[in-house]
């Protein structure tokens, strides 16, 4: 199915991706976003009255309904969408397709990207990895991903699987490790807005170039009375062990010094 004109789009989920994406499927001009559903009805917060917004049941007029539901709600609620005839896809980085069985339709549209509650995230460029039954879902799947600004990646369960891994490390454990680092400077009574800019352009300069090509510190350097000194600062603290998990892997991926 080659869908040329209005695609007709009903969401269900109440959480942060929902809202996300709720709001990119409102501004499309080539989405019709006509039904937005959730366990909990009274937890969507449109900023545009104009959608239905209800309970959730089979979808009335949708070519696609969305499921930006927990993983462990998405096998239930595929058996109760399983009546309705248009294409079910849910929004899960690590859950396979084979959790839509019952429905005939069914597909995945999993935009890689972090969203948090409170903050606006374009999708414009955002990798969605996507996967369907057949060749005619997986072209309205693109199709939607396109008009939402995003970038159509056509990925198997296993691939996108092992996307959801890879983001994790690259995302997740980042941010944890800004968080340990902030917490370090509260407890040496530093402000820790300083560290801000290295922050900052740390990603920054991955716009010209890999993580590896970008890597420094005394890990990187073998600058081991530096790494000592760190050590004692971290003696009798649980974070000493994770210290030198992390600069063993920095030094065992880098055999040459800077």
């Amino acid at each position: 199915m080659y869908f040329c004109g209005v695609i007709r789009v009903a969401l269900i989920g109440s959480g942060n991706l929902a809202h996300h994406l709720g709001g990119a499927l409102w501004e499309a001009p080539t989405v019709d976003f006509c039904q937005w559903m959730a366990r909990r009805p009274e937890q969507i917060r449109p900023p545009f009255p104009q959608i239905p917004i209800g309970e959730i049941r089979e979808p009335s007029q949708a070519d696609i309904c969305l499921l930006a539901v927990s993983d462990r709600a998405i096998s239930a609620l595929a058996e109760t969408l399983a009546p309705y005839s248009g294409l079910v896809a849910h929004t899960s980085g690590a859950t396979p397709i084979d959790h839509l069985q019952a429905c005939s339709n069914r597909g995945v549209f999993y935009p890689l990207q972090t969203f948090t509650a409170g903050q606006h995230t374009p999708l414009e460029q955002v990798p969605f990895l996507l996967e369907a039954a057949s060749i005619q879902d997986l072209a309205l799947l693109k199709t939607l991903a396109t008009a939402l600004g995003g970038r159509p990646v056509h990925a198997t369960s296993e691939a996108r699987s092992q996307a959801h891994l890879a983001a994790v490390f690259a995302n997740n454990f980042s941010n944890h490790m800004i968080a340990l680092g902030q917490e370090l400077c509260r407890a040496y009574h530093l402000d820790p807005d300083i560290l801000g800019p290295v922050t900052a352009q740390t990603f920054a300069k991955l716009q010209g170039q890999t993580a590896r090509q970008a890597q420094t510190g005394p890990a990187r350097r073998g600058d081991n009375p530096t790494l000592e000194r760190h050590r004692q600062l971290l003696a009798n603290t649980p974070l000493k062990d994770l210290y030198n998990l992390i600069t063993h892997s920095i030094q065992t991926t880098y055999e040459d010094k800077l």
